[in-house]
């Protein structure tokens, strides 16, 4: 008999999908709780596993940081880097935490986060959509609490979610677009599987690369009001792409490229598109 549970891989942009692993020689039981484990592949730059929100694995080296705050250290890695996706009820080897606790259908482990909050939630249904609301806060103020002031990426750039058909939480990070992010003082980046300490000189590179792009964004935005409002404008240093001159073009923008690389004008001195 060929008999297999589902599982999955992961891309950096995109959820698991399903793929076929054989179980056979599996007692029946063990069988049935594996059909409904999913796989998620491996650790990446973009992708990083949690057994738990609230408590630190056996294994993990004594450490003065909660399971919270080296998550958060995590986020900061994910906000200063390319983004990514932190995943809560996943082993290291890539699996859905595997075993199930009977009252809740949660994985232990999420079950055991859930227990801890019941102790001080005030007549509050401690489910899984409380677990969300509660990580998402939890890290919003932990984040707070390091940096002394607001954060105006955080609701833009942190998104907390259960999986569908999965005892999963996502953890869904956008890169920051704006600012470095600190925690503690410290900046850090991924690499490949690991989170890092930023040096000072990685940190200076980033914050120029993040002028440019603010620069970029800036233009597009006013490009794009121009165009709505049918209003003319001047490029500065503007290089044509059927000529070598650069000058100062006074146009009307007309609509910008696809890829956001290019814009078709109207030069008004010149009475031509």
């Amino acid at each position: 008999e060929n008999v297999g549970i589902l599982s999955t891989e992961t891309t950096e942009e995109d959820d698991p999908e399903l793929e076929f692993t054989p179980t056979i020689g599996m007692p029946e039981a063990e069988r049935r709780h594996e059909q409904t484990r999913l796989f998620f592949g491996n650790e990446t730059g973009n992708v990083e596993f949690k057994s738990s929100y609230l408590i630190s694995p056996l294994n993990a080296k004594k450490k003065k940081k909660s399971q919270p705050y080296n998550i958060c250290r995590t986020i900061c890695g994910f906000l200063n880097t390319d983004g990514g996706t932190l995943y809560i009820g996943v082993d290291d080897s890539g699996y859905a935490t595997d075993s199930i606790d009977e009252k809740t259908g949660l994985p232990k482990s999420l079950a055991a986060d859930l227990e801890i909050l019941k102790r001080n939630a005030k007549n509050e249904k401690v489910n899984i959509d409380y677990y969300c609301r509660y990580i998402r806060e939890n890290i919003r103020n932990i984040f707070k609490q390091c940096e002394k002031n607001d954060l105006p990426w955080f609701d833009s750039n942190i998104k907390v979610e259960p999986m569908p058909n999965a005892s999963v939480v996502k953890i869904k990070v956008d890169p920051s677009e704006y600012r470095v992010v600190y925690l503690d003082g410290e900046a850090f980046k991924r690499n490949g599987p690991s989170t890092l300490r930023m040096t000072d000189q990685e940190i200076k590179i980033r914050k120029n690369n993040l002028i440019r792009i603010n620069n970029v964004l800036k233009s597009r935005n006013l490009l794009e009001e121009a165009i709505a409002e049918h209003k003319c404008v001047i490029l500065k240093d503007y290089k044509s792409l059927n000529g070598q001159i650069v000058s100062d073009r006074h146009v009307e923008p007309i609509a910008i490229t696809k890829d956001g690389l290019y814009v078709d004008t109207f030069d008004i001195d010149k009475n031509a598109m």
